[in-house]
């Protein structure tokens, strides 16, 4: 009752938008240019040094203008796909003509009980609409079946199945930005520290490009230092905020997340004084993604133990 072959069915072309995890119409086939070389001119203006005997700080500002910005990779590989419409035309055909067969009868009558209402069928009297379904259920508005039937790729790939993704050139784009930092000495043994960045434009509209970077990040932290005892200790929290990400197949966006580190060393006092050091990143078992793809992160505690000769 299943034809082996169809007939008469077209094929359309399709490209991968990971943006929207779908596959968008595709006209033609076209080259991807060659990518020219990306220029970047910068002008920054800066200041470090110490205030008041005891406050380091340092400050920069800068503007950027990038010429022939040379984006994340992207798909550029058109799929073809099975048209859903003479797909179903072809089938119908076939199928409603076995159906029709006198020696199919009592395999029409059973097949009947897929036309019900009940069963998600039309009702029409004959299942042939339902079988064709069957084949044709991932069919969108535009009547492109999401059958996958084959890749367009370059004569020269190794893998003629592989999708292609490739860079290319997106315009010219301009960005602001700002760092800060500033250590505190409160005493011989005792320090406050702090930092901030900020960039102007995390995503640029007009070429649909992301920075892949937050707009705003700062850290603040506390540090105690003994060198009598060796030992010294650390409190470190960090906010960054969330931004889009546009990476090849990677498209999405990284919440904002915030989080706690503690640091420990200590000489120990045994022979040539080995230094033991803990290192516990985020203390708070805080879970989150630092970047679309990656996995979710949580508490991580390292231990060292080194010895300087």
């Amino acid at each position: 009752m299943i034809p082996q072959q169809v007939t008469g069915v077209m094929n359309v072309l399709r490209s991968l938008d990971p943006q929207t995890s779908s596959f968008i119409d595709v006209e033609d086939v076209n080259d991807v240019d060659a990518l020219k070389p990306t220029i970047t001119q910068t002008y920054e203006i800066g200041y470090k040094g110490i205030l008041l005997d005891q406050l380091s700080f340092s400050a920069d500002v800068y503007h950027s203008r990038i010429n022939n910005l040379i984006g994340p990779l992207f798909v550029e590989t058109p799929n073809v796909f099975i048209d859903g419409d003479t797909l179903a035309a072809s089938l119908g055909q076939q199928i409603g003509a076995s159906l029709a067969d006198p020696e199919n009868a009592g395999l029409a009558e059973a097949l009947l009980a897929f036309d019900s209402p009940a069963q998600g069928g039309n009702g029409n009297g004959s299942a042939v609409d339902e079988l064709v379904t069957l084949f044709v259920a991932g069919s969108n508005n535009n009547g492109v079946a999401f059958i996958p039937f084959g890749t367009v790729t370059p004569e020269q790939a190794v893998d003629t199945n592989a999708v292609m993704l490739t860079y290319r050139n997106y315009g010219d784009i301009s960005v602001n930005g700002l760092d800060l930092n500033l250590t505190l000495f409160l005493s011989m043994n005792w320090s406050l520290g702090a930092n901030y960045s900020f960039v102007s434009e995390d995503f640029f509209e007009d070429v649909n490009i992301a920075l892949n970077a937050p707009k705003n990040k700062f850290g603040v932290n506390v540090q105690y230092t003994n060198q009598e005892m060796g030992l010294g200790m650390g409190l470190r929290t960090r906010y960054v905020q969330g931004f889009p990400v546009r990476s090849g197949v990677y498209v999405g966006d990284v919440e904002s997340y915030s989080t706690i580190d503690l640091n420990v060393g200590y000489d120990i006092p045994l022979g040539p004084k080995p230094r033991l050091s803990v290192t516990v990143q985020n203390l708070l078992d805080h879970r989150h993604q630092q970047f679309v793809g990656t996995p979710i992160i949580g508490r991580l505690t390292m231990a060292r133990l080194t010895q300087t000769f």
